[in-house]
């Protein structure tokens, strides 16, 4: 029997293997038809049945956002992911200009109030590594049951992230290629920010959760001020997981899959001098690079993009292997396909 995810908080991909996996990969599909069920398409009887029971029980939950950084497309899904479900939602103003964090108020005492107030999930976009832990450890000590879902903290994990990005993966590997994912194998390009991108290292750990390591080689792009972090490779080292370093995406664009492209996270620099026209013209989506793309390759982003960087420039977003909103998309059937199984099993 896979391991159910009620009642647990969601703090790392480190939680999740290959079955668990697959599980919320098909409730995520089936969350599409309670997409067409609430937009008034026709649904068959066992379906419609289905998605009535779901809202009937998530009517008695309380979810809370709690955001202290800026957001877009994860508030948002996850708002939408919540009320599709029929779930009661607490959204919380950015919590860094308008909550008491502003008079100093402690993540313990933030997240001991919501447990007080008989939520029973927090999803919680923070910009200090480790908070989304704190906040766990916190509900827990309230003695109550809430879950804690970590929707990104500072320059440590976006699980929620990495999730969606392999459900994208994966769905390009069923519904396009028609193959299955595990007999492939995957060469997978980052490119970009690779010191500072939480979505980057949450999907290095997933990917070797989901697919046998001989089938993965990661090939990891960036200026040398922005290369991967250590704990990253050594993880992969220890698993077998074979990965190169390269400087310019141009060396190694014909002999990637997936394409994973990122911003330079300036919010995280610090002091860290970045040569922006280096970037620009070696980890970014160049004409040049295009004319050396395999046809079946898929082409991602977490996003936002940056114009000024140019990792992803507009007039790629009608070729075909463009799949970053649809990835985003996605965002929207995983978290509640994720919320679904976290509050109801």
């Amino acid at each position: 029997m896979t391991e159910s995810l009620k009642g647990k908080s969601i703090l790392e991909v480190q939680q999740f293997n290959r079955e668990i996996l697959n599980d919320l990969f098909a409730e995520a599909d089936r969350m599409q038809i309670m997409c067409e069920y609430l937009d008034d398409n026709h649904v068959s009887g066992e379906d419609k049945k289905w998605c009535e029971g779901i809202w009937k029980k998530m009517a008695e939950k309380r979810i809370a956002l709690l955001f202290y950084e800026p957001s877009t497309r994860t508030w948002s899904s996850f708002f939408v992911a919540a009320e599709n479900l029929g779930a009661r939602v607490m959204a919380i103003p950015p919590a860094r200009q308008f909550s008491s964090v502003v008079k100093g108020e402690t993540v313990k005492d933030t997240i001991a109030m919501f447990c007080g107030y008989g939520v029973d999930a927090i999803v919680m976009r923070t910009d200090k590594e480790g908070m989304a832990r704190e906040a766990d450890e916190a509900a827990r000590a309230s003695g109550r049951t809430v879950s804690i879902i970590n929707a990104g903290d500072g320059a440590g994990q976006h699980p929620t992230q990495a999730l969606l990005d392999l459900y994208t993966i994966k769905r390009f590997y069923d519904n396009e290629l028609k193959k299955n994912i595990h007999s492939e194998r995957i060469n997978i390009a980052f490119v970009g920010d690779l010191a500072n991108g939480r979505t980057v290292r949450s999907l290095a750990y997933l990917l070797n959760k989901y697919q046998d390591s001989e089938k993965l080689e990661f090939f990891f792009v960036s200026p040398s001020v922005l290369k991967m972090r250590d704990d990253i490779k050594e993880y992969l080292k220890k698993k077998k997981v074979k990965f190169t370093e390269y400087e310019k995406l141009i060396d190694v664009a014909n002999k990637i899959d997936v394409f994973y492209m990122t911003r330079v996270q300036k919010e995280r620099l610090g002091g860290i001098q970045v040569d922006y026209d280096f970037i620009r013209n070696n980890c970014s989506i160049t004409k040049e690079v295009v004319k050396k793309l395999k046809k079946d390759v898929i082409v991602m982003h977490p996003l936002p993009r940056d114009p000024a960087f140019g990792e992803i420039p507009e007039w790629f977003d009608n070729d075909p292997r463009a799949k970053y909103i649809q990835q985003a998309e996605n965002g929207l059937y995983v978290r509640m396909a994720l919320l679904k199984k976290v509050l109801l099993g």
